[in-house]
């Protein structure tokens, strides 16, 4: 018999003492494909990215194989 899991997770980050570093729209964009790259490049897979001038949200979707604290 057959298993699937799949495991979700809302990862929040903030800037260093939640500066606006993230203002400009073209860097954000910036920022976010590369959260998203970063993310597929350790097997998992962004479903949504997204946040505003001073945090990111991730929406990930981390393989059971690996833990949340080393994919983090």
């Amino acid at each position: 018999m057959a298993s699937h899991q799949q495991l979700l997770y809302h990862i929040v980050f903030s800037t260093k003492e939640r500066r606006p570093l993230l203002e400009d729209r073209d860097f954000r964009a910036t920022v976010w494909s590369y959260m998203a790259g970063t993310a597929s490049n350790l097997g998992g897979h962004a479903l949504r990215i997204g946040g505003y001038i001073d945090h990111a949200h991730l929406l990930l979707r981390i393989p059971a194989k690996i833990a949340v604290a080393d994919f983090v």
